[in-house]
């Protein structure tokens, strides 16, 4: 692969007629084998490819080598890939936030998974008037009540987020917002019901 890579970047980073196929074929290589994965991240493959409009001809290859990666080697998500996450939050938003919680089911084996967590938090106006708008609040709820470092770091961020979600259009989605702040009351949390 070290040799074939200086082939495949270019034919990938500057689209052609063969691009599909390439990519096709890396995704295949890499569910037979997710070893794979790490030469990819090392040549920064799936981070090389442009999605630039709503009908892109590589989304639905570069998403799931995307979820190979949450599902199989999360150890490898880092900074490198927020420009291809933000494209999927903004496309495929009940998708993507699938491939979050599996990576939150594995949190546990990554060194620092903080960052990438707030940056899907950062994106919470995506959520916020959509069905899975649920599972956002359920996963950051999850991550609060189960992992005391992170809610020492990160509450007073995820309160106002959950009172914004109260409001939301979609009752699932303020149902789960509301339960999630009835859960974590305490003294600390003020609501003004009266803006609600």
């Amino acid at each position: 692969f070290d040799y074939l890579a200086q082939f495949i970047i270019p034919a990938i980073s500057s689209p052609c007629n063969e691009t599909k196929e390439i990519l096709k074929i890396l995704l295949k290589i890499a569910v037979k084998n997710n070893l794979f994965l790490i030469k990819y991240n090392q040549y920064h493959i799936i981070t090389s490819v442009m999605l630039t409009d709503e009908n892109d001809p590589y989304e639905d290859e570069l998403f799931d080598l995307l979820g190979l990666i949450f599902v199989k080697k999360p150890l490898l998500l880092s900074q490198m890939y927020t420009r291809i996450l933000a494209y999927f939050i903004n496309k495929r938003p009940d998708d993507t936030i699938c491939l979050f919680s599996s990576y939150v089911d594995n949190i546990e084996l990554i060194n620092d998974p903080f960052p990438i967590l707030d940056f899907l938090l950062s994106f919470a106006r995506v959520y916020i008037n959509i069905p899975s708008g649920a599972l956002f609040v359920d996963l950051f709820y999850y991550l609060i009540s189960q992992f005391a470092e992170y809610k020492a770091q990160r509450f007073d961020t995820i309160k106002p987020i959950f009172t914004a979600f109260i409001r939301s259009d979609q009752k699932i989605v303020a149902y789960e917002a509301m339960k999630a702040i009835c859960n974590l009351y305490d003294e600390t949390i003020k609501i003004n019901m009266k803006t609600l």
